[in-house]
């Protein structure tokens, strides 16, 4: 990979130290800002931009696992988002014993400002 180029490891995968230090860096610089400025941390642009590709919703055990959070971190976020309106709880049309964390309209309109302003 060209020094300067991030992207997406696999799992597992060996990612030169160089390259990690540059994407703290790229979040330092670039995302903390714009986050802050919108008044959202870093586990709520985390989790939104997960349920943001879920149109169906993910369980929180799912959530947990895509944003690399513990259960009671997983579950904290997805309180605040749904006491901030940014996603609610439905159950599944399935399987009615497991809840879906669905992103709300606002939720989604809210990563949209997100990536809109991170492409600026």
């Amino acid at each position: 990979m060209p020094r300067g180029q991030l992207s997406a490891a696999a799992p597992g995968a060996r990612v030169p130290a160089a390259d990690v230090v540059a994407a703290d860096d790229l979040v330092v610089a670039r995302l903390l800002p714009v986050l802050d400025a919108h008044g959202v941390g870093l586990d709520v642009f985390r989790a939104l931009r997960r349920l943001s590709d879920a149109a169906e919703g993910l369980t929180v055990g799912e959530l947990g696992r895509l944003i690399s959070a513990t259960p009671p971190a997983t579950t904290r976020v997805v309180d605040r988002l749904v006491t901030e309106g940014l996603a609610f709880r439905r159950a599944d049309a399935t399987d009615r014993r497991r809840v879906l964390v669905v992103a709300s309209d606002d939720g989604r309109d809210l990563w949209r400002t997100l990536v809109a302003a991170l492409d600026a």
